[in-house]
């Protein structure tokens, strides 16, 4: 699911709902694909404890997680410290792999699917355009 804005709770709404349909889908379990955009800001209390529901519900289902933090320097390997360092601290002990752009995370989760590079691009053309910003 890719959201456009600010999330808020009828989005968490709607990734339980989906969380539920791969769930179903999918039996043998999912990847995650997810990408950090500049500028997110940290969620109050309410709406992190509802995230957290959102990723207990696909948690026993997820087969590991590719996390894509873009960009190259100083901050942005800090930044990937720290979100791997709050990812150690985490319940969810299934695998995660970092990358510094779309078509690196597409890279990993075809490897870990038994799919080529084709495929691969094909998926990161996918999420660079349902992940642009909205005119």
């Amino acid at each position: 699911m890719f959201f456009h804005g600010a999330v808020n709770a009828e989005a968490l709404d709607a990734t339980m709902a989906a969380n539920a349909e791969l769930k179903r889908s999918h039996p043998a379990g999912i990847w995650a694909f997810n990408l950090a955009v500049p500028m997110l800001s940290l969620p109050d209390r309410a709406f992190q404890k509802k995230a957290s529901e959102a990723t207990k519900s696909v948690e026993d289902h997820l087969l590991g997680a590719v996390v894509v933090l873009p960009g190259e320097g100083f901050w942005v390997s800090a930044a990937r410290a720290f979100v791997a360092g709050l990812m150690l601290l985490s319940p969810l002990r299934r695998q995660r792999e970092f990358a510094n752009d779309i078509l690196g995370g597409a890279q990993i989760l075809a490897k870990r699917s038994n799919r080529d590079d084709a495929w691969a691009r094909s998926l990161a053309q996918s999420i660079e355009a349902w992940s642009a910003p909205a005119p």
